[in-house]
């Protein structure tokens, strides 16, 4: 499901939120939990779980990050660690050259 207002992805955003939806799919199953157990545990409606595991671009990413940790997968915190030092070398180099903050389509 792609809301109107981020029509504008990256394709391959699209398709990075579909392989993480898939994988938290076969996690949730490898674990013997349903959607609705799952969802439960979360403290959320299952549609909203459902939307998870279909890529959707709708979700809360502290409802994504919440059930990554639930089912073992993460933390988050690592892959940021990982792409920290070189995303805010990057971004400070560009603040300090231009005097402006970095436009968010700045990558």
């Amino acid at each position: 499901m792609t809301s109107d207002i981020n029509k504008t992805l990256h394709p391959a955003v699209r398709d990075d939120l579909a392989r993480l939806g898939r994988a938290l799919k076969a996690r949730r199953i490898e674990r013997g939990l349903t959607q609705q157990q799952l969802a439960e545990r979360l403290g959320i409606a299952e549609r909203t779980w459902r939307a998870v595991e279909s890529g959707a671009d709708t979700v809360n990413i502290g409802i994504v990050a919440s059930g990554m940790m639930m089912l073992d997968i993460g933390p988050l915190t690592q892959l940021i660690q990982l792409q920290a030092p070189s995303l805010l070398t990057s971004t400070r180099a560009r603040v300090s050259s231009r005097g402006t903050r970095p436009a968010p389509d700045d990558f």
